[in-house]
C-alpha cells in the first residue's frame, strides 16, 4: 500500500510541477510583502517618536472638573499650525505603545 501511495505522489508531483512551484513562489512573495510590511510600519512608528522627542511635542490635552461656561470658552484661541498640532497629535496616539 505503501509503494502505491509513493507512486501516486511522485506521479502527481511531477505531472503538477509548475503548478506546486508557482503555489510556493506565491506563498513566498506573501510571506516577503508582509514582512515588508511589518519592518516598515516599525520604522514610520519609530521615527514618528523620536521627532516628537526631539521637537518636544505635547498632545495639548487637558480635562476639567466642571464644564466650561461660555464666557471661558469664548476666550480661548487656537494656534497658528492648528491642524499641523493635530495630526501629529493622532500621529501620536496611534503609534503610542498600549
Amino acid at each position: 500500500m505503501q509503494k502505491i501511495f509513493l507512486k501516486r505522489t511522485i506521479r502527481d508531483l511531477r505531472e503538477n510541477l509548475f503548478r506546486y512551484l508557482a503555489l510556493f513562489l506565491l506563498i513566498i512573495l506573501c510571506m516577503f510583502m508582509v514582512v515588508g510590511i511589518v519592518g516598515a510600519a516599525q520604522s514610520v512608528i519609530g521615527t514618528v517618536n523620536t521627532h516628537a522627542e526631539e521637537n518636544h511635542l505635547e498632545d495639548g490635552q487637558f480635562g476639567v472638573f466642571r464644564p466650561l461656561a461660555e464666557q471661558e470658552k469664548g476666550n480661548w484661541k487656537m494656534p497658528a499650525p492648528f491642524w499641523r498640532s493635530i495630526s501629529i497629535w493622532i500621529c501620536r496616539r496611534m503609534t503610542a505603545p498600549l
